[in-house]
């Protein structure tokens, strides 16, 4: 019958839906119907559903989605899994009405009940598969997939590796919800999701799990202090990003890694910037002598971002600062991105004036310490004129005495 030739193929699914055999089929879901019956037309459904969009479409339109996510709730809870498969079919595609129908019909929570599976479990993969289609550009299925605790999950399945198939679907998935969420980015970071992000950082450059998590890490990032307080926690992170650099412009992963050390300085703190600029000089990338290529040609827009923090570290330093070596070394960072020189020359002058500043009071403390040197010179000769009178007066006294009697 139809379930036969639904599993033929493709094409035959699709002669399927342009003959009209969809209706039928989804007005045997149910309502009386035998459950052999039953069971041999939502078999047919699901072949059907994955076989193309204007299917799933199809189904949909024929009310076939509330019956069918019921079909596979009811096998999810006792254990047999039978329909979970139709239910993980209709998941595929991006159309928005089957997004929304297939939340609606209560499929997000099924579907992330499927995720402890594991990443070896075929269930768990097609489930994985099922969500990131579902949450495709859908910030309210993002929403579902949050609150039905899918995050925890997706996140444990990131810990099988950048070679697990599954971990791309996950890390795609996790990039897709957080894309202005905040609360997702919360909810990320409270699952302990970064660190594993962070540890996809050291795959191929022109990984796909690498790309994503770069990615992931960059909406992250962009407008979240306690987010980029995490990944900037994390040893080695900030050097291992910058060495990706080193791939050039013309790799994904690298322009990815670009954004994140752009949005990671987003929140002005300089010591970020430090950091960049010193992971730069010590591996010559993008500064330097030994720079393999220029910064301002292949990454513009974080030489844009370090721009920024380093001049407002410097004009800060400039205004603030009476130490030396504070604003000369804001100055060193300045001159190794080319800053304006009105601003290399202002701290220059700053420097300029603090050292004469400096000199004046070593040569007026000078000044004083010589005075006191000299007062104190002459409080010991007039005290040793005085101790010596008495004696010099008896003397001649002595002497006066002796004459006379002599005399």
């Amino acid at each position: 019958g139809l379930q036969d030739l639904a599993a033929a193929g493709e094409e035959q699914s699709e002669e399927i839906r342009t003959a009209g055999g969809i209706p039928p089929l989804v007005a045997m879901l149910g309502g009386g119907v035998m459950p052999v019956v039953e069971s041999a037309s939502a078999t047919a459904l699901t072949h059907i559903s994955q076989a193309s969009e204007a299917n799933r479409i199809a189904i949909r339109k024929a009310g076939g989605f509330p019956p069918l996510i019921a079909l596979a709730a009811q096998s999810y809870k006792n254990g047999t899994m039978k329909y979970v498969g139709a239910m993980t079919a209709l998941g595929t595609g991006t159309n928005p009405q089957n997004q929304d129908a297939i939340r609606e019909a209560g499929g997000m929570p099924l579907l992330v009940g499927l995720l402890p599976g594991g990443p070896d479990s075929k269930v768990t993969c097609e489930a994985m598969i099922a969500l990131r289609y579902l949450t495709f550009e859908n910030p309210t299925n993002s929403n579902a997939l949050r609150e039905a605790g899918g995050i925890t999950w997706m996140v444990a399945l990131l810990q099988a590796g950048p070679e697990h198939p599954v971990v791309t679907d996950a890390v795609i998935t996790l990039t897709q919800i957080v894309d202005g969420n905040p609360a997702n980015h919360d909810a990320i970071r409270e699952a302990g999701g970064i660190r594993p992000l962070i540890a996809l950082l050291a795959g191929d450059v022109a990984s796909e799990p690498l790309i994503w998590a770069a990615r992931c890490l960059s909406h992250l990032t962009r407008d979240n202090t306690a987010n980029r307080n995490v990944v900037c926690e994390q040893q080695g992170t900030i050097a291992r990003l910058v060495m990706l650099l080193g791939s050039g412009a013309e790799v994904e992963g690298a322009v990815m890694c670009a954004d994140v050390l752009r949005c990671l300085m987003l929140g002005n703190d300089d010591r970020i910037a430090v950091s960049v600029l010193a992971a730069m000089r010590r591996q010559g990338v993008g500064l330097g002598q030994n720079a393999t290529f220029s910064l301002s040609d292949t990454f513009p827009t974080l030489l844009e971002g370090l721009t920024s923090v380093v001049g407002a570290r410097l004009s800060a330093a400039v205004k603030n600062a009476k130490d030396r070596g504070q604003i000369q070394m804001a100055l060193n960072d300045a001159i190794a991105l080319e800053l304006p020189e009105d601003q290399l020359e202002a701290a220059r002058a700053r420097l300029d004036a603090i050292a004469a500043a400096r000199a004046e009071a070593i040569a007026a403390r000078k000044a004083r310490g010589d005075r006191k040197k000299a007062g104190l010179d002459k409080d010991k000769s007039n005290n040793q004129n005085r101790d010596t009178s008495p004696d010099k007066a008896g003397a001649t006294t002595k002497e006066n005495d002796k004459s006379d009697k002599d005399a």
